[in-house]
Formats: C-alpha cells, sequence, structure tokens
C-alpha cells in the first residue's frame, strides 16, 4: 500500500480510543417507532481520507431493539441489537469518514419495535490525528 501524505492544515484521523467529541447524557424512550437519541455536530474539517471509531451504549427492557449510527439522518453504521435485559451494552464501529463536512450532523437512531424503555449514553467520535496513512490503490 502506499503512503500519502494528510492535506496541510486538514487533519487525517484513524480510529483510536481517544475521544474527539461526545454527548454523554442519557437519552430515554419509551415509544414504538423510529428516533433520534443523540447527535455530535462536525465543527472542524477533516481530510476525507479519516476514519473515526463511533462508540454508544444501549440499553433494551422487555423487547428487543437496535440503534444504528446516521449522518444528517441517512444510515451510515451497521445496525445493533439491543438485547432485552435492562442492562447496557457498548456498541462500537469504525465508520469512513469520506466526504464528511463542517457542520454535519452524527447521529444515533433506535428502533423501538414497541413499547419499552430503550436508553442510550455515552455517544462518541474517537480517533487520533494521523500525519501518514496507508491507502489502498
Amino acid at each position: 500500500m502506499p503512503v500519502t501524505k494528510a492535506s496541510a492544515g486538514v487533519p487525517l484521523y484513524v480510529p483510536s480510543d481517544t475521544i474527539v467529541s461526545a454527548n454523554d447524557a442519557e437519552h430515554t424512550g419509551a415509544t414504538a417507532g423510529l428516533f433520534k437519541f443523540k447527535e455530535i455536530q462536525l465543527i472542524s474539517r477533516i481530510n476525507g481520507g479519516s476514519k473515526f471509531r463511533f462508540v454508544f451504549d444501549g440499553l433494551g427492557n422487555g423487547v428487543g431493539t437496535w440503534g444504528q449510527v446516521y449522518r444528517n439522518g441517512t444510515a451510515i453504521g451497521t445496525q445493533q441489537s439491543f438485547p432485552a435485559d435492562g442492562t447496557y451494552h457498548t456498541y462500537t464501529e469504525d465508520i469512513n469518514a469520506s466526504n464528511f463536512q463542517v457542520g454535519e450532523y452524527l447521529q444515533v437512531y433506535v428502533n423501538i419495535p414497541g413499547i419499552s424503555t430503550t436508553k442510550v449514553r455515552n455517544f462518541r467520535l474517537e480517533g487520533t490525528e494521523s500525519l501518514w496513512y496507508n491507502s489502498v490503490v
């Protein structure tokens, strides 16, 4: 794989456990449907070759639900099933950030198939700035 230098002044991120941005407050819902539970707004430019780690905790209670990472209301992550056990589970996914722009929103949407208490907390965008990265040609 060739090595490519990040654009001057525009940070390139690689997935890591370093928090770049977070929305940690707990959000609770109990009505059936698809809802936006969490949101983070991008406030600085990033290199188009960046990749971030998205992390959130989800809790289902009584009825299985799922959560998924979205960008501006469009799904970009994998549906993550919440066990109906009333305890928090942490979901982690590394997602390419190509074409992410300042002002866009990164979100966690939750689908609740029935009336059931569902919670999400600790939505985090994680990564480390890197000057170099490997790209696949």
